[in-house]
């Protein structure tokens, strides 16, 4: 798998997308921001060998940069580029490295997530595992790490975020941590402003955080960075869907809660399983609220990512649930039918409302 990342991205970087024209800016008209797709491709059949799984990726590629999609979004664990402290997994940071120089020659404007925290656990090296957040030795950890990863991140990234979905984690008894984590994540931005002045720095925390009640545990975490980050998923706390249209409210709600920086939406999804009292029809009238109110936003989210192409694969549905430690039939529909278009490479009906409003922008 890892020859066949290389593969990939060394190809994308040599390849391009044919196209000389610049991104559309966030001050275009009718462009409320950056839009992106996370492209992952379908998985069935099963790919009878590593070329033609190469194929479905760029086919993936292909379609969504067709519909419009000038963005980019790549998360990476922090464990992955560093599985022991002060040990850099070579192969990895090849991958980084090829990967953001993909990113460049299509003129994608990226995003990429740091996960020094992945929603439900610390994604640390070993050795550091029990590391005060704020400790000078973690500290000094992630930004040794920084510098091996600034080199490709020059001129490439617009967006940085230093750990996903981090109220889930804080949340679950960890509340204690929420300053020292702050430490670190400040410690980070300042050391980033002269080496990488051009990336905007941020903590990712889903919307479902910013919605409940410990709200100001999250603005007071953000307070410092230079934009606000946020998962969108609306569920209610049994896995099944909320109405499909309230991206309406909850998009102006978010918004007034922190209105003095810029919201990028890292991940926007919503699944179409009638398992969580979902539908295709409902995901594709989703698609339409989320432009409808994306461009009632005014240009305060410049970034918005859209999760995913294709539903997961099977296999990888069964990772997902033993890592998040819910065994629950509801969200596994969730996370079986968040693609715009099924795993066996046929359209559902959001794919036909998403290429509708993008090609509207």
């Amino acid at each position: 798998m890892r020859i066949l990342l290389v593969l990939m991205t060394t190809l994308l970087w040599s390849c391009g997308n044919g196209s000389d024209d610049d991104p559309p800016s966030v001050n275009d008209p009718g462009t409320p921001g950056v839009l992106s797709v996370s492209a992952y491709y379908y998985t069935e059949p099963t790919p009878g060998n590593d070329l033609e799984l190469l194929q479905r990726y760029l086919e993936a590629l292909q379609l969504v940069q067709d519909a419009g999609a000038t963005g980019q979004f790549q998360s990476y664990r922090w464990s992955q580029l560093e599985p022991a402290a002060g040990s850099y997994d070579t192969q990895s940071l090849t991958d980084f490295s090829n990967t953001m120089n993909s990113a460049e020659q299509n003129q994608l404007t990226q995003l990429v997530g740091l996960q020094v925290i992945n929603t439900v656990t610390r994604e640390v090296p070993v050795g550091l595992e029990n590391t005060e957040w704020d400790d000078p030795a973690m500290i000094t950890a992630l930004e040794n790490l920084l510098d091996q990863l600034i080199p490709a991140m020059r001129g490439r990234v617009s967006y940085l975020s230093i750990g996903n979905e981090v109220d889930v984690y804080f949340a679950n008894g960890r509340l204690s941590e929420l300053n020292a984590y702050r430490g670190l994540v400040s410690a980070v931005q300042s050391y980033l402003s002269t080496r990488l002045p051009q990336v905007k720095v941020g903590i990712t925390v889903t919307a479902g955080g910013w919605q409940g009640p410990q709200v100001q545990n999250w603005i007071d975490l953000t307070a410092f960075t230079d934009v606000i980050i946020t998962t969108y998923y609306p569920l209610q706390a049994d896995f099944s869907v909320r109405d499909a249209n309230v991206p309406q409210t909850d998009f102006p709600a978010l918004l007034s809660l922190v209105n003095d920086r810029p919201w990028v939406f890292q991940e926007v999804g919503y699944p179409s399983s009638p398992v969580g009292e979902s539908s295709e029809a409902m995901q594709a009238e989703f698609v339409h609220q989320v432009f409808a109110a994306w461009r009632d936003a005014n240009g305060r989210i410049p970034f918005l990512n859209w999760f995913l192409l294709h539903d997961l694969s099977t296999e990888l549905v069964d990772e997902f649930v033993l890592y998040y430690g819910v065994n629950d039939e509801k969200f596994r529909a969730y996370l079986d039918s968040l693609g715009l278009r099924n795993r066996d490479n046929t359209d559902k009906a959001a794919w036909a409302a998403f290429k509708q409003e993008a090609a509207a922008l």
